[in-house]
């Protein structure tokens, strides 16, 4: 599993890419490194690339650690997430629901996720 966050402060872009399936164990550090991250900006001050693109299926264990995670994803103003996988969209567009996830969008392509947050 790899996991990979940027932030661009003068763009208030903060870009996650997480490749693979993580366990449960690299699923809590995601969530205790990205509430890190959200303590850079003030809420809705920034926005966030969500990278899924090498993500499939998650676990259930795991994903409902990721779920807890998706919480943070209400500290941005646009979140855009970008898959490539029917499965594992419809797997973190129910869990984001459950989480109270309302500012998220899904895209085929990081050039229509980076348009949609640059409006």
């Amino acid at each position: 599993m790899g996991y990979k966050v940027t932030v661009d402060k003068e763009k208030r872009l903060v870009t996650q890419v997480v490749e693979g399936n993580p366990t449960v164990e690299e699923a809590l550090q995601i969530v205790e490194e990205f509430r890190k991250i959200t303590e850079i900006f003030k809420p809705g001050e920034a926005m966030l690339l969500n990278d899924m693109q090498k993500t499939s299926v998650t676990s259930p264990e795991a994903l409902k650690v990721m779920k807890e995670g998706q919480k943070y994803f209400e500290h941005f103003g646009k979140v855009a997430s970008v898959s490539s996988s029917i499965l594992a969209e419809t797997q973190y567009k129910k869990s984001g629901n459950e989480a109270g996830v309302g500012n998220r969008r899904f895209f085929k392509s990081e050039e229509e996720a980076m348009a949609w947050l640059m409006e």
